[in-house]
């Protein structure tokens, strides 16, 4: 049995006579319906064998740009990878840096408070005694 789908049925067409031709023959040669069905076969199975093979090129071809994409797609993974790692450390400087910042400003207003505690101790004291 023959698998339809693996059938090249340009070339098997190009072999098969007209039917003027078929019965001209058939009249003149003893053995040419033989002949004829034999060269069909010939051609089938032939047909076959090239369109395997063109169907294992085509795989093979899927297969290489298949593996490209991975490629492809693993590259571009490393980059935005390393593009988050950078931007994660630009965040994290900036926050360290926000934070030296913070920690400056408390302090600076921790100072000033005790200063303004001071100077209304003295003022209080100065007042009281």
């Amino acid at each position: 049995m023959v698998d339809l789908r693996k059938v090249d049925f340009n070339a098997v067409v190009a072999v098969i006579p007209s039917c003027g031709e078929f019965y001209t023959r058939r009249k003149v040669v003893k053995d040419y319906e033989e002949n004829l069905e034999k060269h069909i076969k010939k051609v089938l199975c032939a047909s076959i064998t090239k369109v395997i093979e063109l169907k294992k090129k085509k795989e093979e071809v899927v297969k290489e740009n298949v593996e490209k994409l991975v490629d492809e797609l693993r590259k571009t993974t490393r980059e935005a990878d390393e593009n988050q790692q950078n931007i994660d450390e630009k965040q994290k400087k900036t926050t360290d840096d926000t934070a030296v910042t913070d920690q400056k400003e408390v302090l600076q207003k921790t100072t000033e408070c005790q200063h303004e505690e001071r100077s209304l101790a003295r003022e209080e004291a100065d007042h009281c005694g």
